[in-house]
């Protein structure tokens, strides 16, 4: 008796743990193929449109639909999965300046201090998410050593689900060469 209720138990705890993990992969799968499929439906943002970042501060429209893609699959993450589903589900939308260098996580500091306050505060955003504001910041590249990238950050303020509240931002990364698509390089103000 005591063996076959063992034998159960493993089997249930086995297919829970296979279960949850099946969901978190086919999560992940899924935030990376619809970040692929938006790279590859769009062409490469040409220089004049990162020209114009230098030229009159706002963000081409084109920029600003992957962003809000961005945005919005970051917010969708953080309000329906657990933390720890979360910081794995989110690595494909972070910048690399904040992932170990594995590129397979996110750093200490970062996973503990800002995507812990976002993780806990996004329930109180709207979804899909409202853009309040857009300003240019005057960071021109980000990282060191493997991470560095040269660029322009934008910080999108974002509404809360009601009127009460201030929004807070949340700030997208663009590469000057390559692959325009935004990343996420700092979250820890919502």
């Amino acid at each position: 008796m005591k063996k076959q209720l063992s034998l159960l138990t493993l089997l249930v705890t086995t297919s829970l743990m296979s279960y949850n993990f099946t969901d978190l992969f086919d999560s992940l799968h899924s935030t990376q193929n619809s970040l692929k499929d938006l790279n590859s439906s769009q062409q490469k943002i040409s220089q004049e449109y990162l020209d114009q970042f230098h030229i009159n501060n706002k963000l081409p429209k084109v920029l600003e639909k992957e962003a809000i893609f961005v945005l919005n699959r970051f917010i969708e993450i953080l309000q329906n999965n657990n933390f720890k589903e979360s910081s794995h589900i989110v690595i494909p939308l972070i910048h690399k300046s904040l992932l170990t260098q594995n590129l397979q996580e996110m750093d200490q500091d970062t996973l503990m201090f800002s995507f812990k306050k976002a993780y806990t505060n996004a329930k109180n955003y709207a979804y899909p998410v409202k853009i309040t504001r857009i300003d240019r910041l005057k960071t021109t590249e980000i990282g060191y050593g493997n991470s560095h990238e040269v660029g322009v950050e934008f910080k999108f303020w974002i509404a809360k689900k009601n009127s009460n509240g201030y929004s807070a931002p949340l700030v997208l990364f663009f590469k000057q060469h390559g692959s325009n698509e935004p990343k996420l390089s700092y979250v820890g103000s919502i």
